[in-house]
């Protein structure tokens, strides 16, 4: 579900399954500039990242069909996957989190706890670290 249009705002996808976290992160994010797409599972998400030009995908760790952290490594075995953000949030503490992002090769975590103060200055990070400017160029 797209959030937000704006042809040079970077895309950002948002993957959880609670109804309240995602619509958090998600209107996070859009009050941020940027375009948001979210599912409610990892379901559908390559088809998004190709469909949408996504630049970074924001997972909730704990998903009913496959462990975001898992979704992480395999969106890092594609082409594609290589040179996307990727930032895990859980309510995990940030020790564990630190450790599946590593495995997983996922550029940041975050706490649920600090969505509202950080997750748009680490997704800004995660897009400079990527090479891609905040606001992306699009055609």
């Amino acid at each position: 579900m797209q959030r937000q249009k704006g042809p040079n705002a970077a895309r950002i996808l948002v993957i959880d399954d609670d109804d309240i976290a995602r619509e958090l992160l998600s209107q996070t994010l859009v009050g941020a500039g940027y375009t948001v797409f979210s599912l409610p599972s990892a379901i559908g998400a390559t088809r998004e990242i190709f469909q949408n030009a996504i630049d970074v995908v924001v997972v909730d760790v704990m998903l009913p069909d496959i462990d975001g952290d898992k979704l992480a490594r395999v969106l890092r075995q594609n082409s594609r996957g290589r040179s996307l953000g990727i930032i895990l949030v859980s309510s995990r503490p940030v020790e564990e989190l630190r450790a599946l992002a590593s495995a997983a090769q996922a550029d940041m975590v975050l706490p649920k706890s600090q969505i509202r103060a950080s997750l748009a200055d680490m997704v800004a990070k995660t897009l400079e670290t990527r090479g891609k400017p905040t606001l992306s160029a699009r055609p």
